[in-house]
């Protein structure tokens, strides 16, 4: 019971702070509209209740058993996250 009272804390603090999926949602729905912006929404729950089903489940525990692992996915996971700086540099923001 003390695991699940520690997901759900968990769940709930990450789920109503401001982070950047909760400001891209924002930001989409207010330039397209509710209709548009549901991809994204729908995209970032499911993302989130998968990361918090893989911790719950063990995924830690997996990775101190093979610390391999992330030493073959972490070429991969920085250049997915430089991509992702490099594109949100380059896009044209307007000010006004």
């Amino acid at each position: 019971m003390s695991i699940f009272l520690s997901m759900a804390a968990f769940a709930l603090a990450a789920s109503i702070s401001p982070r950047p999926v909760n400001n891209v949602a924002l930001s989409a729905g207010a330039q397209y509209g509710l209709a548009a912006s549901m991809r994204h929404v729908t995209g970032a729950t499911f993302g989130f209740a998968l990361l918090l089903l893989s911790t719950g489940l063990g995924l830690h525990e997996l990775l101190g058993r093979w610390p391999y692992l992330t030493r073959i996915t972490w070429p991969k996971n920085v250049s997915t996250a430089l991509c992702f700086c490099r594109g949100s540099a380059r896009s044209s923001v307007s000010r006004s």
